[in-house]
Formats: structure tokens, sequence, C-alpha cells
């Protein structure tokens, strides 16, 4: 890449970034921010799916990481009553470890067994939520607190409880995981990710533990989606198991690939935001539009965009350059 190239890329990441933090200001209406927010966590569990995509596997349990992390922090503030700063590393820890734990099993096999075993596992786990008195039954957590005041030295005593604060909360984890993100599939660490679904004997033979880098993609996926799980504990202030069905899992593979599997930060933003935003109009219209929008997506981006939405503006300059 030349030096001009990196320039453009680099100024535009800046636009996107300040444009995201502008948000708020242009569209302070909270249910516009709560839009946003859902926009967030989809877009962090979509480059979450991607990492795990690059790494040649095809996971369907996304949810259950999520929901990990949201019930380790709030039963770590109810229960013993540890700040919610503390539980979003918590959640997030809480998920990589069972990540870890699981992968040493399930990232061992590959292909539509993968997929099962992951599939089967979210499912283990929201059954385990909902039948369990210590994680709230079907009934859920109810009334989890809300993230704490902080402290600025200019600022002062600053609420951490309203949607806008929810909002710059989230825009930070988003931030640090797609930077996290973004620096493991630009780096060396990304070029043998790429490896290893290709030929994975090959890799091994030059000295690559597949495993290895397996585990690292996966837990760091993982990790993410149990902070995103925490932040939305204390955000709502509730969780129930229903919301951690196995149809999210497959929302989350959808919005993934929609992005595009070229650029895992980008393509889960791309993707998970847009296609959040579609729904989230579609459900003021009639919530039967949703599952039909999501069905022609998948069509139109299986024959025509086979990688994504990133994908668009090359094939738009094929055209027209044969034109």
């Amino acid at each position: 890449m030349s030096f001009t190239e990196k320039k453009k890329r680099g100024i535009s990441l800046i636009i996107l970034v300040a444009g995201l933090f502008l948000l708020p200001l242009f569209f302070p209406n909270p249910a516009r921010i709560g839009m946003f927010i859902s926009c967030a966590v989809a877009s962090i569990l979509a480059m979450g799916w991607l990492m795990i995509l690059r790494i040649g596997c095809l996971s369907l349990g996304q949810a259950a990481f999520l929901a990990i992390g949201g019930y380790t922090s709030a039963l770590l503030a109810q229960k013993a009553g540890i700040s919610p700063w503390i539980g979003l590393l918590a959640g997030g820890a809480a998920s990589g470890t069972v990540a870890l734990i699981i992968g040493m099993v399930v990232l061992r096999v590959r292909g539509l067994s993968l997929s099962i075993i992951t599939f089967a596992f979210a499912e283990v786990v929201r059954l385990l939520l909902s039948t369990l008195e210590f994680f709230g039954g079907h009934g859920g957590i109810t009334g989890i607190p809300s993230f704490p005041p902080l402290n600025f030295p200019v600022l002062g005593r600053v609420r951490c409880d309203s949607p806008t604060a929810g909002y710059y909360i989230l825009l930070l984890i988003l931030l640090v995981c797609g930077t996290v993100m973004w620096r493991m599939d630009r780096s060396a660490l990304g070029r043998i990710f790429g490896a290893l679904p290709q030929n994975e004997a090959l890799a091994e033979s030059l000295g690559v533990h597949p495993l290895r880098y397996k585990m690292i993609g996966f837990v760091t996926a993982c990790f993410f989606a149990g902070m995103a799980g925490a932040f939305t504990a204390h955000y709502y202030n509730v969780l129930f198991p229903g919301n951690y069905t196995p149809i999210q899992s497959i929302m989350v593979q959808i919005q993934a690939t929609v992005g595009g599997v070229t650029s895992v930060a980008l393509g889960g933003l791309l993707g998970g935001s847009l296609m959040v935003m579609v729904e989230s109009w579609l459900l003021n219209i009639d919530s039967r539009w949703v599952y039909i929008f999501y069905g022609s997506v998948i069509l139109l981006v299986t024959f025509f965009l086979p990688e994504g939405l990133l994908s668009l503006p090359q094939k738009v300059k094929k055209v027209m350059k044969k034109n």
C-alpha cells in the first residue's frame, strides 16, 4: 500500500470515529441512541464472528458468550457488590475463560460438526440459565445496578446511567474491540489465521501450531462478546434467557456476512450497524417483515456479493471499466 493510500485510509478512519462520537449530538432522541447502542452490540458480535471465521471455524454460539458475560457481571454486582466497571472486565474474562476451556475440544473439530457443537453449546447455556434458580430461571435477573458515576478532574461528577452516557461507554468498548481485531487481522498473526483454513497440515509442517492460533482468535472474539454482554446487563438492568436464543447467533452470522469477510473490523461494523438499523425500521412497520428481509438479504449476498458490502466499490469499478 502506497503512502497516499495509507493517508486516505487514515483520514477516512478519523472521520468515521469522529462521526461516531458526534452521533448523539445530531440524534439526541433516546430511542435513536438506543438503536445506536443495539448497532454497537451487533457490530462487536459480528466482528467476533468474522474473527472466528478467519481461523477457519464457523461458530453458531456467539449468543452464549454474550449471555455468559452479562450474567457474570450481573451476579457479581448483585451478590458480591462488585462495581459494574469491574464487571465489564469480569464478564469478558468469564466468556474468554469458557471459550478457552471448550476451545481445547471444539477447535479440534472442523466443518459442519463445529457449527453443530457451538449451536448445541449455546442451547445448553440458555437452558441452564432458564432452569437454575441461581441464574433467576425463566424470570431472569432484574434490578441489576447501573453504571455508577465517575469523577473527573475537570468535569467533576459525571452520571453514567443515561442513554447518552451508555452510548459512549459502549462506543469505547467498540473502538477497543475494532482496533484489537484490526491489528490482529492486518499483522503477521492475521496472515497465519488466513493460512489455517487453506491448508492446516501445511501450516503445521512450517512450525505453526494450529490449535494455539485458533485459540487466540476464538478467545479474543469471545472476550469482547462477554464485555458487550456485561454492558447490556448494566445498561438495561435486566437479563432474560429468552434473549439468547440460537436465532440471535444466526442473526450475527448474517450481519457479519453482509458486512464483508475481507475486513474483520470494518465488515463487522458495517454489517452489524446496517442490518440493525433496517431491522429497527421494519419492526415499526410490521415485525413479520424482519425475517423476510433477512432471508432476502441472504439470497442476494450469496449470489451477487459473496464477499459482502465491502466488495461493492470494487464491483462498481469493474462494471464502470467495462462500460
